[in-house]
């Protein structure tokens, strides 16, 4: 895996967290506050080593990117190691941040524009040095990836908001709800919507996962609505 020439100094990093706070003021933003678009492409790469410093990014980016040339910034990543690390920024930045319909629709027009040409990398975890080699994080990262990430090539399942709250939204794909299901079968022989929902840590709302567990060939519900469990169809016929 190719990575950074230089690793960012502590000093480095902090420089980078002042300049990012100033961009992310909703009201006040000046041209001398906004980050230049070679020092987002830079530090679009230093937030894969410093969970901080990308929910800084993500923040500011949802302020300040219709003052980034999107032409400009294209050709700032596309010398970088990681160039589609900004894809999944960008990502975030419009799924947790941006309301307005319109808002969001100029802006993916304006990450498509920022992102062409640029390959998604080959399924690696997205923060760097921050798991334990083969330790369950490291596995719940991969198994239970969100879709900001996914998309890029990436693995996590960190939503880089701070006390963001899902409110409703399912953010794991099918395929991978149903493979976090058939593991969590392993486990348990009878389940219930919110063991569910638990076992894939909120990432999916209630009605997607009540929905998915009916619809399940590897389940049979048992009991009524409320208090309704599901025990494994194998189980149910004997």
């Amino acid at each position: 895996m190719k990575g950074l020439i230089n690793i960012p100094s502590q000093k480095e990093l902090a420089k980078a967290y002042i300049k990012l706070n100033e961009a992310s003021r909703v009201e006040g933003v000046s041209i001398q506050t906004i980050p230049t678009t070679a020092q987002i492409a830079l530090w679009s790469q230093w937030c894969r080593l410093d969970p901080r410093l990308a929910e800084l990014f993500v923040r500011a980016l949802s302020i300040c990117w219709v003052h980034l040339p999107p032409s400009q910034l294209n050709k700032e990543l596309a010398v970088m190691p990681w160039p589609t690390a900004f894809g999944v920024l960008g990502e975030q930045s419009k799924d947790y941040l941006l309301k307005a319909p319109s808002e969001k629709m100029a802006f993916n027009y304006w990450i498509q524009c920022v992102m062409v040409g640029l390959s998604k990398t080959s399924y690696e975890l997205f923060f760097i040095g921050q798991r334990k080699i083969a330790g369950k994080e490291m596995y719940l990262d991969a198994s239970l990836t969100i879709e900001s990430y996914y998309k890029w090539g990436f693995l996590s399942r960190e939503i880089l908001v701070n006390k963001y709250s899902n409110n409703g939204h399912t953010l794991i794909s099918r395929s991978r709800r149903q493979s976090a299901l058939r593991f969590l079968l392993k486990k348990k022989k009878r389940i219930t919507t919110q063991d569910y929902i638990n076992w894939l840590e909120g990432l999916v709302s209630r009605r997607q996962a009540q929905m998915d567990l009916q619809n399940s060939r590897l389940l049979k519900p048992d009991g009524r609505t409320r208090g309704r469990t599901y025990i494994t169809a194998r189980q149910r016929s004997k």
